[in-house]
């Protein structure tokens, strides 16, 4: 708990837009001071494409609870895969791992996340990580479901706010906001829901987007981490089912398989 087990599944209907996995660590300034050319080349055959590198900021502090560190501007490394589904950012504060559409199953975002932190540690003195996160954008399109129904019918009422009541008909937009402490204090959930016009879309149709953005903070030992991973991945499957109702899981077209996989 807080979230019920479920047995995984699959959906013939993708809702997911993208996935983000960002760990942060102590400043490690050598990042700055010389290009990673060995973290390239440890992760140049899953992730060959290397784009010139940006300036950004560190120092924003991840908890919004804590009072903002002073910014500062550092070199950001982006390496990829040809398509461009799969994206790989290196700071000296973080690592990122982002998925663009194309998610397919935990086990091969892992094994992506897997190669891209084993360079980490074999280029860099990263015995632990301070913030270890995962984010799941979820974009619902009622025309790809073939469904005519209210939001209401679809999301949970308590994370669709105003369009759960009588007004709804009115509503032209939402932002809800809700934070949920995770199993024995280990982590957080932070769910936030919106409306959004489909991409390219011509119609202009009104779609619902779901973001559960779960998160540790706090020392994570470097041999630690792919257990912590695990254990977010899982409670985001879970709390992603908690949040729909059984009509748009089954409209989506589920199929069972392995929660580890």
């Amino acid at each position: 708990m807080p979230f019920p087990e479920i047995k995984g599944v699959r959906y013939d209907i993708c809702p997911i837009d993208n996935v983000v996995c960002l760990l942060n660590f102590s400043q490690i300034y050598k990042i700055d001071s010389e290009p990673p050319s060995k973290f390239q080349e440890s992760i140049s055959l899953v992730f060959p494409e290397a784009k010139p590198p940006l300036i950004g900021e560190v120092g924003v502090n991840a908890d919004p609870n804590q009072p903002p560190l002073p910014i500062q501007t550092s070199m950001i490394y982006l390496f990829g895969t040809e398509d461009g589904v799969w994206e790989v950012s290196l700071s000296r504060t973080d690592l990122c791992l982002r998925n663009n559409g194309r998610y397919t199953s935990w086990k091969e975002f892992d094994e992506k996340m897997k190669v891209i932190i084993d360079a980490l540690l074999e280029c860099y003195p990263v015995k632990c990580f301070t913030r270890v996160g995962i984010r799941y954008t979820n974009v619902f399109i009622r025309s790809k479901l073939n469904l005519e129904c209210e939001w209401a019918d679809l999301i949970e009422k308590p994370f669709c706010g105003a369009l759960s009541t009588e007004i709804y008909s009115n509503v032209e937009n939402i932002s809800n906001v809700c934070e949920i402490g995770l199993q024995e204090g280990r982590g957080k959930a932070r769910v936030m829901t919106t409306l959004v016009t489909g991409a390219n879309d011509p119609n202009h149709e009104i779609c619902f987007m779901l973001i559960n953005d779960l998160f540790i903070l706090g020392r994570v030992s470097a041999e630690k981490i792919h257990e912590e991973l695990k254990f977010l991945h899982l409670r985001a499957t879970r709390l992603f089912r908690f949040v729909i109702t059984k009509k748009l899981h089954n409209a989506m077209g589920p199929e069972e398989y392995d929660e580890n996989e």
